[in-house]
């Protein structure tokens, strides 16, 4: 495939070695998605200018983002890692790449008084709670834009922003460069391994991504820029890649790969694409036959404003004009209204008293099912259910 690539300077891509193959749904850059004949690295390449105004989108399609709350979704997963490994007293300088809201900004700064954070974040509308505070020096600015001089960091905390980057080797290099010896790096980013759900409804390579990762070649790009692995998550998680690093000058040896995966991960994406347009159209069968006739018989309430509701409303035809109430933890407070419907606080379930309330979530789906009986809900029903009894 011969691609009009826009920015072919600030990515790394041979593209004589890059199979050009699947063209992601919906994309407003025009992304192609190409994987690597020597290292089997997934890359998403865009063909089209990316939009001058940033639009916040629910979609369940590639122009999904801009709502910038999916950190805040993985901050918790920090805690359980990190407090077993590090001592809080022993660090001093910090670096928050896409430091986001500011959840871990602000919860490092509580953890002593002697670390001070250089944080770095492109988006100026949602810094305003961190950005000035006495310990913080803040970058308004991609990180690849950034100098950081000659400054040397304790820990680097690096989460779902390295697969937005121009070069990930790039970004790579350079937090290297910036570590301490024994300094420690943070990282987590989405699992290739979410296109092999057998229920996917959401279209996985959306145009803020530009490299997708499997977790070998992932360990081996970072033990390669000089760190040790101290952890990573379950492989039975199939949508993050959890990981904490130290620097060191012993090197690692790389991960012997599974043979040949440019073939692999070739063979899983074309894989994925039928089982999405597949999934989709089962959309419309579901809505038809029972959520619609559902919301006509019963009070129901819905938990998870995103892209599976999206879908349902978009590929399904949900009747939106009958569910009872709209409920999202991480919405509610940063979107007014979704197809219509304005998101309330899970709290809100106590108030209007759903008979049934439908759960539309992926990793989260069996906690926020224990929320919703908590607060009075008798009857849950979860989406990976539904879809459960056509893909069996």
């Amino acid at each position: 495939m011969k691609l009009n690539i826009k920015k072919s300077k600030d990515l790394e891509k041979d593209n004589r070695n890059i199979d050009f193959f699947y063209k992601p749904v919906n994309s407003k850059r025009g992304m192609s998605v190409g994987v690597c004949k020597d290292s089997g690295l997934i890359q998403s390449f865009q063909t089209k200018e990316k939009p001058s105004k940033r639009i916040q989108s629910i979609s369940c399609d590639a122009d999904w983002g801009n709502i910038r709350h999916g950190k805040g979704l993985r901050f918790d997963i920090f805690h359980n890692v990190v407090d077993k490994h590090i001592n809080y007293n022993k660090i001093r300088e910090v670096l928050d790449i896409g430091s986001n809201r500011g959840n871990f900004t602000n919860f490092i700064l509580n953890q002593s008084q002697n670390i001070s954070v250089v944080a770095v974040e492109p988006d100026k509308n949602i810094v305003s709670n961190y950005k000035d505070l006495d310990r913080v020096q803040f970058y308004n600015n991609r990180f690849g834009e950034v100098d950081l001089e000659k400054k040397k960091f304790d820990f680097v905390y690096c989460s779902h922003t390295l697969e937005h980057a121009n070069s990930a080797k790039g970004m790579l290099e350079k937090i290297s460069s910036h570590t301490k010896k024994e300094g420690y790096l943070f990282l987590e980013v989405p699992n290739l391994c979410n296109i092999e759900d057998s229920n996917i409804v959401e279209e996985f390579f959306i145009d803020k991504h530009t490299f997708h990762f499997d977790r070998t070649n992932l360990k081996n790009l970072v033990i390669s820029y000089g760190f040790q692995l101290l952890y990573e998550n379950s492989i039975e998680d199939k949508y993050n890649i959890t990981l904490l690093f130290k620097k060191s000058s012993i090197k690692s040896d790389l991960i012997v790969p599974d043979e040949n995966l440019y073939k692999l991960h070739k063979s899983n994406i074309l894989k994925y694409q039928v089982n999405l347009q597949d999934n989709r159209r089962i959309l419309k069968d579901l809505v038809e036959n029972k959520l619609n006739p559902l919301l006509d018989r019963q009070k129901v309430g819905i938990w998870g404003a995103a892209r599976i509701f999206d879908a349902l409303v978009k590929y399904g035809k949900l009747n939106t004009k009958k569910v009872g109430i709209l409920v999202d933890g991480h919405l509610w407070d940063k979107i007014d209204e979704v197809h219509g419907l304005k998101i309330h606080r899970p709290e809100y379930l106590r108030v209007y008293e759903p008979q049934v309330v439908l759960i539309l979530a992926r990793s989260a789906e069996e906690n926020l099912a224990k929320r919703a009986n908590l607060f009075g809900v008798r009857h849950v029903i979860r989406f990976n259910e539904l879809m459960d009894q056509y893909n069996d």
